[in-house]
C-alpha cells in the first residue's frame, strides 16, 4: 500500500513538472524571436547623432541613438519600437522632432545592437525604457521634460512606464492594442492552441511577468494617467484592429487624450507618413512650446 501511494505521489510530481516544462516551452515560442538587426541608422537621413550603449538589468547593454536638438530646449523625446522591429522605423519622425528637443532612439534587448535576451515581454520593455530615462536625465538634467513615443508593443510599454513615472511628461502611442489578455488570447487561437488550455497559459504568463494582464493593458492604464496622450492608428492596420484606438481613448480622463487617424495606413506604414510626423509636432507644440 505504501509503495502504491509513493508511486502516485511520484507520478503526480512528474506530471506537474512536465506541465510546467510544457508551459515554459510554449512561452519561449511566444515571447522569443531571433535578434533583429538595424536596417538603417540616423546617418542614412543625414541626421547628426551619437551612439551610446547603456546598462540595463543583468549588466546587459542597450543601444541608444542620441540626436541633438537643433536649438536649446527643455524637451526630450524617447522613441520605442514594436515587437521584432528596430527603432530605425522612427527616423522620419525623429527628423521632425529634433526641431523641438533632443531625440533618443532606444533598441530594447534583442533588437539592433542591444544585447540578446531569450524572451521579451512588455515588462522587460518597461525596464529598458526606465533605464533609458535614467540615462537621459544624466545627460540633460532632472528638469528635462521627457515625451515617450512608442509603436505597437512599444506604445503599450510607453503607457505602462508613464503610469507611475513622474519623469514622463506625455505619451504618443502608435498602433497599440487596448487589451493585452485579448490580443494574447486571439493570438493563441490563431496558433491553434486548444481553447481549454488557453486560460491556464494566460494565468501562467501573469505569474511569470509578475503582473496581471489587465494591469499592463493600455485601456486600463490610461484611466490613471494625468498627462497628455496622443493616440495614432492606421485605418488599414492588419495587426491591431483600428477599433482598438477608440477602446483606449474612451477610458482616458476627459480632455487629456487626443486621436489622430492615419487614413489608409497599415500597422507600420504610418511611421513613414509626413502627416503623422506633423500631427505629432502639432501635439508637442500645443502642449509644450510657448508661442
Amino acid at each position: 500500500m505504501v509503495k502504491i501511494v509513493l508511486y502516485i505521489i511520484l507520478l503526480s510530481i512528474v506530471g506537474i513538472v512536465a506541465f510546467f516544462i510544457l508551459l515554459n516551452s510554449i512561452l519561449h515560442r511566444i515571447f522569443h524571436h531571433p535578434p533583429v538587426e538595424n536596417k538603417r541608422s540616423p546617418e542614412d537621413l543625414k541626421l547628426k547623432f551619437n551612439e551610446h550603449f547603456i546598462e540595463t538589468v543583468h549588466h546587459k547593454k542597450l543601444q541608444v541613438f542620441e540626436l541633438p536638438a537643433a536649438k536649446q530646449s527643455d524637451l526630450a523625446f524617447l522613441c520605442v519600437h514594436g515587437w521584432a522591429n528596430t527603432v530605425d522605423n522612427f527616423l522620419e519622425i525623429a527628423s521632425h522632432l529634433v526641431k523641438w528637443g533632443t531625440v533618443y532612439l532606444l533598441n530594447t534587448r534583442n533588437h539592433g545592437q542591444s544585447d540578446p535576451e531569450i524572451t521579451m515581454t512588455i515588462v522587460k520593455y518597461e525596464t529598458d525604457v526606465r533605464r533609458t530615462l535614467d540615462f537621459i536625465q544624466s545627460r540633460l538634467g532632472k528638469k528635462v521634460k521627457i515625451i515617450l513615443l512608442g509603436h505597437s508593443l512599444g506604445g503599450a510599454a510607453s503607457l505602462l512606464t508613464a503610469h507611475d513615472e513622474r519623469r514622463v511628461a506625455a505619451v504618443v502611442s502608435i498602433s497599440s492594442f487596448a487589451d493585452m489578455k485579448k490580443i494574447l488570447h486571439d493570438g493563441f487561437l490563431k496558433s491553434n492552441v486548444p481553447k481549454w488550455f488557453i486560460n491556464s497559459l494566460l494565468t501562467y504568463i501573469e505569474f511569470r511577468i509578475g503582473r496581471t494582464l489587465k494591469d499592463v493593458s493600455p485601456a486600463e492604464i490610461i484611466k490613471d494617467l494625468s498627462i497628455p496622450v496622443l493616440l495614432i492608428h492606421g485605418t488599414k492596420d492588419e495587426v491591431v484592429e483600428f477599433s482598438e484606438m477608440e477602446k483606449i481613448f474612451k477610458e482616458a480622463k476627459k480632455g487629456l487624450a487626443e486621436k489622430y487617424v492615419a487614413k489608409g495606413h497599415t500597422h507600420s506604414s504610418l511611421l513613414n507618413d509626413e502627416n503623422v510626423a506633423v500631427a505629432i509636432e502639432n501635439f508637442v507644440k500645443d502642449k509644450f512650446v510657448k508661442s
